[in-house]
């Protein structure tokens, strides 16, 4: 409830702002699986692996898009 509250007022104030929190948030994730991988058994790990990469692939490009649109934005 109160990630949603926030989420709305960063909106509100600065879509840029709202952008970094995602971006902020979905980064955190991919770290927290990193962080506990071997944990797992090898068959999990190279699927959560497999995971992690397309989700690293994901913030690289939501990342440019960020900087695109802020160019876009600055001009």
């Amino acid at each position: 409830m109160m990630a949603n509250a926030a989420a709305a007022i960063n909106s509100m104030i600065s879509p840029e702002r709202l952008l970094k929190q995602v971006y902020s948030g979905e980064d955190k994730g991919i770290h927290a699986y990193e962080d506990r991988i071997d944990e797992l058994d090898p068959e999990s790990q190279n699927l959560v692996q497999n995971i992690m990469e397309e989700d690293h692939d994901h913030l690289r490009l939501f990342k440019k898009r960020m900087e695109s649109e802020k160019r876009e934005y600055d001009k």
